[in-house]
């Protein structure tokens, strides 16, 4: 349950900042045609408590 929970709310978030240039396959995100600006942290709170997603270079 804590699962499904943490990746709808990650899927909205991440939707909302990268449209449809992102894929999700087994747990993972994928960012089509990646820019220097994607390549940050961002902060989302989960059940009260704040978490960090950070996206980086998968090369």
């Amino acid at each position: 349950m804590m699962v499904a929970f943490t990746g709808k709310i990650l899927s909205l978030l991440s939707r909302e900042e990268f449209g449809d240039r992102i894929k999700w396959y087994n747990g993972k995100m994928t960012i089509k045609n990646i820019r220097s600006s994607d390549l940050f942290t961002f902060l989302y709170h989960l059940y009260g408590k704040p978490m960090a997603l950070s996206l980086e270079d998968g090369r």
